[in-house]
């Protein structure tokens, strides 16, 4: 599926990425896409299928949690995000 970034780039968000980024001098894994839209059926971002309370407290979860989240929660969770459709 596809959607729109916040920078109104369009952008696969079928899969989960995986991105490092620097935060306070610490890399971390992060699978944010920069959509940043919760989908109001699933509570899920329709970027990178966190909840809203996963994405406040991000940087601040330990990196085996993060990684851990990334690569068992999130890919499941991806078929209850219902996109709205996009022209591309």
């Amino acid at each position: 599926m596809y959607v729109t970034s916040r920078i109104g780039k369009v952008v696969d968000a079928s899969k989960v990425q995986v991105r490092k980024v620097n935060i306070g001098g610490n890399t971390i894994s992060t699978p944010c896409i920069d959509v940043c839209k919760l989908d109001p059926s699933s509570g899920f971002c329709m970027g990178c299928a966190r909840n809203k309370e996963e994405i406040g407290s991000w940087s601040t979860k330990k990196e085996e949690e993060r990684v851990r989240i990334i690569e068992e929660e999130l890919p499941e969770r991806k078929q209850y995000i219902h996109y709205p459709p996009i022209n591309k």
